[in-house]
């Protein structure tokens, strides 16, 4: 056997003897520990009246009803720069919203028409008409 292997294998026994002296060491106990063992089991143990009822099958809701009343910890008024009808809302109601989400979306058909007119009068005027 060369002289590696043999380290390797006193190695490996020393540590095995070293974890068998810890393992043998911890299950001692304390003294205390046993003393209340003693005690506990020399005292009477107390009497519990306990009742049962059979045990029955049936449907539960998934849905809990409660009567209250929440309130939020920050509010804000929105107020639009422009005027329109509102064609779609993108939150609902008490929902939490980041900065730049938009909120409403509005009819922009007007203001179509009026960028159109003004395209027509510049090409108007362009042309001298």
């Amino acid at each position: 056997m060369s002289a590696l292997k043999k380290i390797k294998i006193l190695l490996l026994a020393s540590l095995v003897a070293a974890t068998s002296a810890l393992l043998l060491a911890s299950c001692g106990g304390s003294k205390a520990e046993s003393k209340k063992k003693d005690a506990t089991t020399t005292a009477t143990p107390l009497v519990i009246d306990v009742t049962t009822a059979p045990a029955i099958m049936r449907d539960l809701p998934r849905f809990f009803e409660a009567t209250g009343s929440l309130a939020a910890d920050e509010q804000t008024d929105v107020a639009p720069a422009v005027s329109g009808k509102v064609v779609a809302v993108g939150v609902d109601l008490g929902s939490f919203v980041g900065r730049g989400a938009v909120l409403a979306r509005l009819d922009d058909s007007d203001a179509r028409i009026r960028l159109e007119q003004v395209f027509c009068d510049i090409s108007i005027f362009s042309l001298g008409i």
